[in-house]
């Protein structure tokens, strides 16, 4: 042990002086004190190694903090097996210790020789009598350690502990304000994402509000939660193009350039450079946009967080220039921004669709009822043009050739045929109307109807037709098809009174999942298109929502029927097709029909027409009509050929008659729609009575479907009205020759 000093020593008192007065004046540093504390021991003792050793309260003697060490790195000697013995003897002391090498016992001098180290000095710091701290000196030689240097230490040892203890209280202070302000700062920034949250949720339940202003406060309640100057929200619509739908004025100043095509791809594209992977739910921290992009808003670093609807990406939230770096925090506010924008554009879309769909069946429903009704006029009105066009014929043979009234007669027979065209406007609006689908080729259908075209719409309409080779095939009523081009050709023509270009177009295309959802009455899968352009006048939204309606028309009165688009439409949806418009006012009108293409088909090949021989014939025949004025048609025109006429205004009447008569009956000739049986029932009730002669059906609906009544076994024919008494005598007579054949 050190021999005690003199109490009154001069260069004890001092030394004593000298650190305390140093300690008070750095009381309220504890990094200052600690490091005087050891730098002062080693500068005066000539120490190699002097560390401070903080103990544990209430802890094991080797339960200890390293707080300064003089002049290697605290770790260096923290956890070395020697120093945790020099520390594990200093806890108990009370007083100044020294090992030196020279002493014979104990473990500290052995471990301190094995250290490289010959002596070794511990001062005790203790509070109320209980270990506080340690000072603890060593040196290579064995006895460098001057008594005064000694005494200075024990004799200020209670005024370093003090003053030490209270830097260390001060500091503990410091850093439990600091706890928390940082506690406080995490609540603001709590409170402030929730509200943030809460203004973005608030407008998930506005079905009001635009999507523009949804994208305002998702915009705003980013900027705020990651204390950014500024940014902009980004929305990829359905058909790929990207909106900027929320900037702040620098960034939309900054993102727009002269040109449209060079935009800032930060804000529309969302692709920084180098490319990124913003695959899953991941961010980008980094550069704004390369160096030729106009982002001139001097940031650092932007923050990007993608929007996603299922698995499809479809925007995403930018911020930049940030008032700090972003961290973690910043990164999973914005994604809970981005998230709840994605539910917004998802409630939003559906929306659309459920609006769009509602559309769609209030206008199918009109559409069906005018059809109904259409139909309904349409098939009377077939049966008088029948008896018209039909007693025209017999009061035409039976004029003279030079007779005056043969011109007459030639204008009623053909007022009649434009009658009968509008009544199959109507029935195919209605879908009533006689289809005959076949595999079509849609390039050889422009093709023939092109001169046609040409004389319709005149020298002053420039004509340029476009035929991909792919386009390909299609099942459908090749009448139909040209019915749906000639109206959309002539809905052209009247929108291009001072002449114009006119361009039809095919081409193959090909509906995705997607297409088909924003459109219901679309599958996915391949479709043949046809284009028709105009440069005329163009129509606004208002028109655009009514052009398919029926007898909706913009010409003036006797100009049009307005059935000519709304026959297309029906005849495009019958072929599950859909038929699409485009334009604008002074932009012109593109409509585009799509079918479903059948591919490797070959197609406009008809039936095989059986000849007909003779028409005249001995058989008899019986004509059941409920419309007296085609009953009569029917009964002199096969009369006139030599067939015995049986002739009944309803099914009931019909069956008396085939129980009555003497003659055998060899065809039966029958409307489809009559008041009780139908024409199929009648045919069904007589095959099971025995009488299973031929049947010719006749309607102005479409051909009657046998799915309902069992016509298997009988020689079945169909003549569509309205039909010239030439043709009704044709159909009897080809089914009866096709009998006796077989």
């Amino acid at each position: 042990m050190i021999r005690p000093a003199s109490e009154h020593d001069p260069a004890t008192v001092a030394m004593a002086l000298d650190i305390v007065g140093s300690l008070i004046g750095r009381a309220d540093d504890p990094a200052s004190a600690t490091h005087y504390i050891t730098h002062y021991l080693r500068q005066w003792a000539g120490a190699r190694l002097v560390v401070l050793v903080l103990w544990r309260p209430d802890a094991e003697p080797d339960a200890y903090d390293v707080v300064r060490c003089e002049p290697i790195r605290r770790a260096a000697v923290a956890a070395e097996p020697w120093f945790r013995a020099v520390a594990a003897q200093g806890h108990g002391l009370t007083g100044a210790a020294l090992w030196t090498s020279e002493d014979a016992t104990g473990r500290v001098p052995t471990l301190l020789a094995d250290a490289g180290y010959a002596s070794c000095m511990c001062v005790p710091l203790r509070l109320a009598d209980k270990p506080f701290a340690s000072l603890i000196a060593l040196d290579v030689s064995p006895d460098p350690f001057l008594r005064a240097v000694m005494a200075a230490q024990q004799r200020v040892a209670p005024i370093v502990t003090v003053l030490l203890r209270q830097a260390l209280l001060i500091e503990a202070q410091a850093q439990t304000i600091e706890q928390r302000q940082v506690a406080e700062r995490a609540m603001r920034w709590e409170l402030q994402v929730n509200q943030a949250w809460a203004a973005v949720a608030r407008t998930l339940g506005e079905p009001s509000l635009s999507m523009d202003e949804v994208a305002r406060v998702a915009l705003e309640s980013a900027l705020a939660v990651t204390r950014s100057r500024h940014g902009g929200v980004v929305e990829q619509a359905d058909d790929g193009t990207r909106h900027l739908r929320a900037a702040t004025p620098q960034m939309r100043a900054a993102c727009v350039c002269e040109s449209p095509s060079e935009q800032c791809r930060l804000c529309l594209d969302g692709v920084p450079s180098p490319p990124v992977d913003l695959g899953g739910e991941t961010v980008w921290v980094g550069r704004p946009a390369v160096a030729e992009t106009p982002l001139s808003l001097g940031a650092a670093e932007a923050l990007l967080a993608p929007v996603w609807l299922g698995a499809d990406r479809v925007g995403h939230v930018a911020v930049t220039d940030g008032e700090e770096p972003y961290t973690d925090r910043h990164i999973d506010a914005l994604v809970q921004i981005a998230e709840l924008y994605g539910l917004a554009i998802q409630r939003h879309r559906g929306e659309v669709r459920r609006e769009r769909l509602e559309e769609r069946l209030l206008q199918a429903g009109k559409m069906e009822a005018v059809g109904r009704l259409a139909g309904g006029v349409a098939h009377d009105f077939n049966n008088l043009l029948t008896a018209i066009t039909g007693f025209a014929e017999f009061v035409d043979e039976s004029l003279d050739e030079d007779s005056e009234l043969r011109a007459d007669m030639g204008e009623i027979l053909k007022a009649a045929e434009r009658a009968a065209s509008l009544t199959r406007q109507l029935l195919a609006f209605g879908r009533r109307q006689v289809t005959h689908q076949r595999v079509v080729d849609l390039n050889a259908v422009v093709t023939d109807i092109e001169p046609m075209v040409r004389r319709l719409i005149g020298e002053d309409v420039r004509l340029t037709v476009d035929l991909a080779p792919d386009a390909g095939h299609v099942w459908a009523d090749r009448g139909q098809v040209d019915q749906v081009l000639m109206n959309l050709v002539a809905n052209a023509k009247s929108a291009m009174p001072e002449g114009g270009q006119l361009t039809v177009m095919t081409r193959p295309a090909v509906v995705d999942a997607a297409q088909a959802q924003a459109t219901p009455a679309l599958s996915p899968g391949a479709y043949a298109q046809v284009t028709v352009s105009d440069t005329g006048v163009g129509m606004d939204a208002a028109t655009q929502t009514r052009i398919f309606e029926p007898f909706f028309t913009t010409r003036g009165v006797g100009e049009g029927t307005g059935l000519g688009l709304a026959t297309a439409f029906s005849i495009v949806s019958q072929h599950h097709g859909v038929i699409e418009c485009d334009s604008a006012p002074g932009r012109g009108t593109t409509f585009r029909v799509l079918l479903p293409r059948i591919d490797g088909a070959s197609g406009d090949e008809d039936a095989p027409v059986v000849p007909v021989g003779p028409l005249a014939g001995t058989e008899t025949v019986m004509v059941v009509e409920d419309e007296e004025g085609l009953r009569a048609l029917c009964w002199r025109a096969l009369r006139r050929h030599g067939y015995t006429v049986l002739t009944a205004d309803c099914a009931e009447t019909a069956l008396e008659l085939v129980a009555q008569s003497e003659l055998p009956i060899d065809l039966l000739v029958t409307d489809v729609v009559m008041p009780g049986l139908s024409g199929p029932e009648l045919a069904r009730t007589l095959a099971g009575r025995g009488h299973d002669f031929p049947v010719v059906f006749v309607s102005g609906y479409v051909r009657p479907s046998t799915d309902a009544v069992d016509l298997a076994g009988l020689a079945t024919s169909f003549l569509q009205k309205p039909f010239s008494p030439t043709a009704l005598v044709e159909a009897v007579r080809r089914l009866l020759d096709a009998g006796r054949a077989e």
